[in-house]
This record gives C-alpha cells, structure tokens and sequence, in this order.
C-alpha cells in the first residue's frame, strides 16, 4: 500500500483550485496535495494528518508540497493561492 502511494506522490497534479480566503477560513472539500502561492506571505492551515492552526511564515511564491485540509483567513497573507 506504500508504495501505490508512493506513486500518487509522484504523479503529476490534475488538478487544481483557486482558494479566495479573504471572506473567512476555508474548510476545504478536497485536500491538497500541494499548494502553489503566487505571492509570498503566510498561510495558516490546519494539516491533513494532525496540525491545527498552524502558521507558515514567510512561504516564497512557488509549489509547496503540503498536505492540508483547512486554510484561515487569521493569519494569512499569502495571495495567488491555488490547490494542487
């Protein structure tokens, strides 16, 4: 079973949505794989296997490979955030 998710791990992303925080947190229907950010700042999230309300400070733009499930509008700054 590792190894399958090895793999998924390894796959191309397929997909990918927009997330707009400035109107609350998001609880997101589908967890993230990755995150892309278009421009630097924070991101406050609550991750996919334990982590809750966690800050990550100062993310450069670019693909962060995070697993996440909640993101807080409290504590974000980050913009151009898109799911992968």
């Amino acid at each position: 079973m590792g190894e399958q998710n090895d793999r998924r791990d390894e796959a191309a992303y397929d997909g990918g949505v927009a997330i707009n925080y400035s109107g609350g947190d998001q609880d997101l229907a589908v967890y993230s794989r990755a995150v892309q950010i278009g421009t630097a700042g924070h991101l406050a999230v609550d991750f996919v296997r334990g982590g809750t309300n966690v800050v990550l400070s100062n993310l450069p733009l670019g693909i962060h490979r995070l697993a996440i499930k909640k993101i807080y509008q409290t504590g974000s700054t980050a913009a151009g955030v898109v799911l992968l």
